[in-house]
Parts: C-alpha cells; sequence; structure tokens
C-alpha cells in the first residue's frame, strides 16, 4: 500500500508528509476522472459533429452536381451552343478562378471596342 494504513482515509498515527501525499493522491484521481470524462463527452461531440458536417458535405455536393445538370441544360437547349463551358455554380456563365484585374481590362476593352 502506498499509504501507512489499510483504510481510505488518514488515521492519527500518518505524518504530515503521509497526509499531503494522500490528499494530492486524492486531488490527482479526481482530476483525472475528471479529464477522462471531459475528453469522452468532447470526442462524441466531435463524432456527431463531423458526421454533421459530412451530411451537409453531401447536400453541397448534391446541390451541385443538380445546379451544373440544370446550367448544362440551358446551355444545350438556350444557348444554341455558344456558351462556353465553364459556367460554375452560380450559373453566370463566367469561370469561378477569374482574376478581378484581368476580368476588368476584358471588360474596359469590350466597352470601349462596342461604344
Amino acid at each position: 500500500s502506498k499509504f501507512p494504513s489499510d483504510s481510505d482515509v488518514p488515521t492519527d498515527e500518518w505524518t504530515v508528509e503521509e497526509v499531503l501525499h494522500w490528499s494530492l493522491d486524492q486531488y490527482q484521481t479526481r482530476a483525472m476522472e475528471r479529464t477522462s470524462a471531459a475528453i469522452s463527452h468532447l470526442r462524441e461531440q466531435c463524432e456527431r459533429e463531423c458526421e454533421d458536417v459530412m451530411t451537409l458535405h453531401s447536400m453541397a455536393v448534391d446541390m451541385a452536381s443538380e445546379n451544373n445538370c440544370k446550367v448544362g441544360e440551358e446551355e444545350i437547349v438556350g444557348d444554341g451552343g455558344g456558351g462556353g463551358g465553364n459556367s460554375g455554380i452560380g450559373g453566370s456563365g463566367e469561370e469561378e478562378n477569374v482574376n478581378p484585374q484581368e476580368h476588368q481590362s476584358t471588360t474596359a476593352t469590350t466597352t470601349t471596342t462596342t461604344t
């Protein structure tokens, strides 16, 4: 046994040092139990939230593929084939990752030549 008597509590025969060690051991035991419970709770919460994220991701993928199908149908039916392909999720007819500076200069050139 770690401590001088078999009982779970200090007795009059224990020294101050032994009582302090016993008290520290009790504190550490409770702290470890609480820490384990907190870790378990956080792990469960993380698993639930991860499932939520994966569900939302799946929904987003489904929505994007449905939107791409609709945009693709509009290009084939309504655009006459000159739409140019990469319309993205927003359906604006522009590429998804457009450099704004290049886009402005193209727009300015188009505006200048059109006027």
